[in-house]
């Protein structure tokens, strides 16, 4: 994750490194936007809608692979492991009518 936050910066002064960036960044977008559309598919997504959730998502794994390169001893995987299953605890609905 070093390797990618050295990568991100040197791409706003580099133009052909930023078409890389961009790419690699739509790439992850479009893997959530995948998953929370398969959830609204399945009627379970809790929230907006499933490109706003993708955009929280997408936001969210950004900031916990940030704190996880800079603060690794508060934001370990188990801990970047317990946000994301909240995160999805609170994203999903369970299917049940109360």
């Amino acid at each position: 994750m070093d390797v990618r936050q050295a990568f991100v910066v040197a791409a706003r002064t580099d133009p052909s490194l930023a078409d890389v960036r961009d790419r690699s960044d739509r790439a992850v977008y479009d893997t959530m936007l995948t998953v929370t559309t398969a959830l609204q598919d399945a009627g379970i997504l809790r929230g907006a809608s499933a490109e706003v959730e993708a955009m929280r998502l997408h936001a969210l794994l950004d900031g916990l692979a940030a704190h996880g390169v800079n603060h690794p001893h508060r934001m370990n995987a188990d801990r970047i492991g317990a946000v994301l299953d909240a995160h999805f605890d609170a994203l999903v609905s369970s299917g049940a009518t109360p």
